[in-house]
């Protein structure tokens, strides 16, 4: 869990993107509650939601490791985060700049 530096999750409902820097996690996140036509599970229709349908909450926030980062980055892999690339936090933050 070292070198990792980014974790997604994703579920029907909700995407959630996590950067991994040393003293803190920053977490982007898109929920589709209000619009369940919308499979945000599925990463090919997802490509197709790039311009942020209109009922599609993003959120940011900041989070700090009250563990060791290791620890922390581990126990989210066991809630069912993997280690991603970084491609959805970057698309996640640029629906949050338009």
């Amino acid at each position: 869990f070292r070198k990792a530096r980014y974790l997604e999750f994703r579920s029907k409902t909700e995407l959630k993107s996590i950067q991994c820097l040393p003293n803190e996690m920053v977490l982007v996140g898109m929920d589709s509650a209000e619009n369940e036509d919308i499979d945000l599970a599925d990463p090919v229709l997802f490509d197709s939601y790039k311009k942020f349908p209109p009922k599609l909450k993003i959120y940011t926030t900041n989070i700090a490791y009250k563990e060791s980062r290791e620890l922390e980055l581990f126990r989210l892999t066991e809630q069912g985060y993997s280690i991603s690339d970084g491609n959805l936090f970057k698309t996640l933050c640029l629906g949050l700049a338009s």
